[in-house]
């Protein structure tokens, strides 16, 4: 792809920009003009966002196609992938070359003109500068190295395309070729790295490299479309027939309305094959009849028919459920409610989606947690549970159900590492405190936090007595459990313990033998 030749648009812009920018440095022309060249640079970044989300935007309908026909579509798939991940790593290393460029022209290691790794064109300081283009492009040879890698992205993706694409093979030829170029200074023809970026300030460089990154990403676009297209998106092939009967709902409450299309499976929607359902042949749309019975007697039913299509008769049999109304409320713990604490239970009715059933409570709150509701009792003795469902675009009433309502049993103290009404007076000093623990036969989760207690004991013929004011025993506590002698009794009395709700409540007392 090298040698001279007549000049591509994109070498004609770049020597409109070079002898522009050279006339308006000769003029000292104003900073407000050199301004335009940054808004220029704006610009082309914005481009290339946009062809990024617009290839983002594609990828995620290949994944979608993908989903549905691997075998299809997965092999055009890799390959996009494949061209993205490629045309990634050289946009990053075109930035990287821009970011090079302006540290070089703005003499810092972290200039403002640079931000998380890419360049800013509007807080570029010495826009006319022309020695880091020169130095960096063309005596360091970054430009000659960026020359060979677009000349191998072009091969490569020239490689994956067929020869009747031609109009793709054009444009990927002409947006990364690399030619020889014909010097708008001095009109000699010179190698692309050397015509390119020789003496060009730096407000028109970035705004190159950044017109590169656009090509690049604009292939992109270009072979992912074309991709698509070969993977046959959205095409539909028909290999076989098949009767389908698909009702609303296979279970019918009774005095509702049993719904069904009956339709031959196919693709070409311009069919129009013959319906037959119990005797009465049914008008067919797009392929498509809908059959509709009221439902007056509970139990199975039965429906058969035939579809015919060019002369082919497909017979079917389809049984559907007719039910009279009801509904299962049922408790996800016990069989009554507890105030102050959430609830849960669940509520279904008989053939009726989840998304159609509408629940009510008296004396509570009402809540829908992780797949179940949640029900907070009020103070009352009982809660009623009402159910509504929306059958046929109507509210119908399918029952309450009424559950006790009981106050939260009492946490029962109990003193850590020491089982029963008896402990060693080792044990005893072992202990680190006491926990509120909730009654084995009680269903929920609730954590209790002891606030306070007291501890006494007779020692010596004295009754000595220490407070703690948390769930650990104290070290004055500790030594009267050390002075313990066997058969006496250490008492623990006035627990207070803080439930979930925030409220102290009063503990029964713990008394241990010592033996």
């Amino acid at each position: 792809m090298s040698g001279g030749g007549k000049e591509t648009p994109r070498q004609k812009m770049i020597g409109m920009m070079y002898l522009v920018l050279t006339a308006m440095l000769a003029l000292n022309v104003s900073a407000e003009v050199l301004n335009a060249f940054k808004l220029f640079e704006t610009g082309l970044s914005q481009t290339a966002r946009v062809f990024s989300e617009k290839n983002d935007a594609t990828e995620n309908a290949f994944r979608t196609a993908n989903a549905e026909n691997k075998k299809r579509v997965g092999p055009w798939l890799a390959k996009s992938l494949d061209v993205r991940e490629k045309s990634k790593q050289l946009v990053a290393y075109i930035e990287s070359l821009k970011v090079e460029m302006v540290k070089l022209a703005d003499g810092a290691e972290n200039p403002p003109s640079v931000e998380n790794g890419k360049v800013v064109g509007e807080r570029i300081v010495n826009v006319s500068s022309t020695e880091p283009s020169s130095n960096l492009m063309v005596r360091q040879a970054k430009g000659l190295e960026l020359k060979n890698k677009l000349g191998e992205h072009r091969t490569y993706l020239l490689s994956m395309l067929k020869p009747n694409a031609t109009r793709l093979i054009n444009n990927v030829e002409k947006m990364l070729e690399t030619k020889d170029v014909h010097s708008a200074h001095d009109g000699a023809v010179k190698p692309w790295e050397v015509g390119t970026f020789t003496d060009l300030p730096v407000i028109a460089a970035v705004p190159l490299l950044t017109k590169i990154q656009v090509d690049i990403l604009t292939c992109e676009a270009d072979m992912m479309s074309y991709f698509l297209s070969q993977a046959d998106v959205g095409t539909v092939k028909i290999d076989n027939f098949d009767p389908v009967v698909q009702s609303v709902s296979d279970y019918v409450i009774r005095g509702g309305k049993f719904e069904a299309q009956i339709f031959l499976a196919a693709s070409d929607r311009s069919l129009q094959p013959d319906v037959v359902v119990n005797g009465h042949r049914l008008q067919t749309v797009e392929g498509k009849a809908r059959y509709e019975a009221q439902a007056n007697s509970v139990g199975e039913q039965t429906i058969t028919g035939s579809i015919t299509l060019n002369g082919k008769p497909y017979p079917f049999t389809y049984r559907y459920t007719v039910a009279e109304p009801s509904v299962v409320v049922s408790p996800s713990k016990m069989n009554v409610l507890y105030r102050g604490v959430l609830n849960p239970i669940d509520v279904s009715a008989a053939g009726i989606p989840d998304s159609k059933v509408r629940i009510s409570v008296s004396n509570g709150v009402l809540s829908r947690g992780s797949g179940q509701y949640m029900i907070n009792p009020g103070n009352g003795m009982t809660c009623d549970v009402s159910v509504v469902a929306e059958i046929d675009g109507e509210a119908r009433n399918m029952g309450k159900k009424t559950f006790r309502v009981k106050s939260v049993p009492q946490p029962v103290p109990e003193m850590d590492g020491i089982q029963g009404k008896t402990a060693t007076r080792q044990q005893l000093v072992s202990s680190q405190g006491i926990r509120a623990v909730m009654p084995q036969d009680f269903d929920f989760d609730l954590k209790f936090l002891i606030k306070s207690f007291v501890v006494f004991a007779p020692i010596d013929g004295y009754v000595m007595e220490e407070t703690a004011y948390n769930q650990m025993f104290t070290d004055k506590q500790k030594k009267i459990m050390a002075r313990l002698q066997t058969g006496q009794r250490l008492s623990i009395t006035e627990i207070k313990a803080v439930g979930p709700d925030g409220k102290v409540v009063d503990l029964q007392d713990l008394s241990i033998k010592v033996r």
